[in-house]
């Protein structure tokens, strides 16, 4: 049973992060060329890796290509050649890689919606995050781009809100002993390990919880 559950929860952590991809691709032809272009559409340095499940007629590529790019940037990432018919299936894995300073910028982007002891837990959205956590991350940055009220906690930085966030999993009947973050409360309901996080995410965009 325990190795089914650390399966499942493998495989839905696997899920939550290649809905979290920051960087895209876009492909282009020209002439006798491909040119994989790469865009980081996010606010942190991205560690990107290309790689192909299958490649024919193409020339240029041995093994998978690692780059960073910068936060918001563009850039030509990988360029093949081809003299006639030819086919390909590649994917991509990115992380990201802040530096110092992306990292002083993101605490203080989010520093306004840090939690209260004395705020209602059953009231509006509650995330609870932890550093690291790309999910966390693509979360709170997507509430606070389209101004949806919430406030988190994070659990990285003291052992109270970790414990709070496991005492709020048991209240609610959850009984495992790993779980993806970010967990989030809506108006006192508990969500969590999120097989579409960016379609939850969507769910939340109404008045409600639109900042006044």
């Amino acid at each position: 049973m325990k190795i089914l559950i650390s399966a499942a929860l493998f495989f839905l952590n696997f899920l939550v992060l290649a809905q979290t991809k920051q960087a895209k691709f876009q492909v282009k032809k020209s002439n006798n060329r491909i040119i994989f272009k790469a865009h980081n559409k996010s606010d942190y340095d991205q560690q990107v890796t290309l790689y192909f499940k299958s490649i024919n007629g193409l020339y240029g590529y041995s093994e998978p290509v690692t780059k960073r790019i910068p936060a918001g940037k563009k850039i030509d990432f990988l360029e093949l050649r081809f003299n006639g018919k030819y086919s390909y299936n590649y994917s991509y894995r990115s992380k990201a890689v802040p530096t110092s300073e992306q990292k002083v910028a993101w605490k203080e982007k989010i520093k306004p919606y840090e939690f209260e002891d004395n705020q209602d837990l059953n009231s509006g959205i509650v995330v609870f995050s932890k550093e690291r956590c790309s999910a966390c991350r693509v979360t709170m940055d997507y509430l606070i781009k389209n101004k949806i009220e919430f406030d988190y906690i994070d659990i990285s930085s003291s052992s109270k809100n970790n414990n709070l966030m496991w005492k709020t999993l048991r209240d609610h009947g959850i009984r495992l002993n790993r779980v993806s973050t970010p967990v989030i409360l809506v108006d006192g309901n508990l969500h969590h390990s999120f097989k579409d996080l960016r379609q939850f995410l969507k769910t939340l965009d109404n008045k409600k919880f639109k900042a006044k």
